[in-house]
């Protein structure tokens, strides 16, 4: 080997070196930091977590103003505004006879079929002759159709002009809640149908 490779051999060398020095430095680096920030982000405060809305809130917040609705419309719509919680019917209940005494909405009653209640600042006709329970409506289809899954039935009840002004999750939830809770109705696997094959709509 003559003078000139052992130069170039010794340079390669000591280049190799500081390569392999330069990437060690890096990673020293790249941890130091991580570290770093792994602390930082521990000592900053953490944003407070919003306390979820009171079901009065949140029913007061839902209550239609521009119609009639039953306690099971209420739910629906709480339901969609809301679909992590959990809404009883026998909770409701009460919370709007809470309201009523507060003078935020009034109860319109129905003979022996049910209740509707009206916001304060409803201007609509009172006259229920044409206001119907959604179980009525989908006593009919399924009396009708035979029997359908929740979403079948809203699409079946879209079609015949109920609720159209309704979102179609708030129906689907409606339907759920308003069927599961009346004894006219049974639910095998996914369908909804009549208790009795003969039951009138």
């Amino acid at each position: 080997m003559d003078a000139f490779e052992l130069l170039r051999k010794q340079a390669a060398q000591k280049r190799d070196a500081h390569v392999k020095a330069a990437r060690a430095e890096f990673w020293r680096t790249v941890v130091a930091i991580k570290a770093l920030r792994q602390r930082l982000d521990s000592n900053a405060p953490k944003p407070p977590v919003p306390n979820p809305k009171s079901l009065m809130v949140l029913l007061r917040e839902n209550i239609p103003h521009d119609r009639l609705f039953s306690a099971a419309d209420a739910i629906a719509l709480m339901a969609d505004a809301d679909p992590e919680r959990r809404i009883r019917f026998r909770t409701i209940r009460p919370y709007l006879e809470r309201l009523e005494k507060k003078g935020i909405v009034h109860k319109i009653r129905r003979g022996t079929q049910g209740v509707f209640w009206a916001a304060a600042d409803y201007a609509g006709p009172l006259d229920l002759s044409s206001t119907r329970f959604i179980t009525e409506v989908a006593a009919e289809a399924l009396h009708k159709f035979g029997p359908l899954t929740s979403l079948e039935l809203v699409v079946a009840l879209r079609a015949g002009g109920y609720r159209t002004d309704a979102p179609a999750r708030a129906l689907l939830n409606n339907v759920a809640t308003s069927l599961r809770r009346n004894r006219l109705f049974r639910k095998d696997g996914k369908r909804w149908s009549l208790k009795s094959a003969l039951a009138s709509p």
